[in-house]
């Protein structure tokens, strides 16, 4: 609707309500929300104060557009209950907006009686769905940073050698050449410490026990019988 439709909606939908609750225009700041949905319905909200926490109109608006039918607003005006008059909202409640919807940065929000600016384009915001958030470097590493050298844990460099590898550099291995790598036991297994295996080697123990299937040296191989 045109911007005069939309103030005479929130203006007569305000009194509405002021005259419903004489005393919820006592508050300096108690301002009425209304909110056109992408239906056309008409969406509204009241500042309040909930456990000493202040509302604001466009808040509770908000969270009744959230559930309509659609969270998606085409329009939204607020007026104060003192005098009607025509309040922009701040950027908290235009982020909650955009967060009901991801197209309600095309939401067009009355800034006066005569003006309406999509809600990406309200001056002073720049929370909408393309904005990036910027993170500034810490102060001690913007202009440089001091090295505490009476630090106990402060160890000065050695001279001439860099932390950092160049590009021109070749990969440093673990061990340059593959006999250091068996002499140390890269693989895990050390190869002086070696020890033959006990138990069962095939079927038999080494040397002792069940070669094959029978007794070494005695009985019918292969069957385990004493030999007569």
């Amino acid at each position: 609707m045109e911007i005069n439709a939309l103030y005479s909606t929130a203006k007569s939908k305000a009194e509405e309500f002021k005259n419903s609750n004489p005393n919820a225009a006592n508050a300096p700041d108690a301002a009425f929300c209304v909110i056109v949905n992408a239906d056309d319905e008409i969406i509204t909200g009241v500042s309040a104060v909930k456990s000493g926490i202040p509302i604001h109109a466009e808040s509770a608006a908000v969270s009744a557009l959230m559930s309509s039918s659609t969270g998606k607003a085409k329009q939204m005006i607020t007026v104060r209950l003192s005098d009607f008059g025509v309040v922009p909202p701040c950027n908290d409640c235009i982020s909650e907006l955009m967060r009901a919807d991801i197209n309600n940065d095309q939401c067009e929000v009355a800034v006066d009686e005569n003006t309406v600016v999509r809600s990406s384009e309200l001056p002073g915001f720049s929370g909408g769905k393309s904005a990036t958030p910027s993170f500034g470097a810490p102060a001690e590493f913007v202009d440089g940073f001091d090295v505490d050298v009476s630090n106990p844990f402060y160890e000065p460099p050695k001279s001439g050698d860099s932390p950092v590898q160049s590009l021109d550099q070749e990969p440093q291995a673990l061990y340059n050449q593959p006999t250091d790598a068996q002499q140390q036991g890269a693989a895990g297994f050390n190869p002086y410490s070696y020890s033959p295996q006990q138990g069962f080697p095939g079927q038999g123990y080494p040397g002792q026990g069940y070669p094959g299937q029978g007794f070494p040296g005695q009985g019918y191989p292969q069957q385990g019988f004493p030999q007569q």
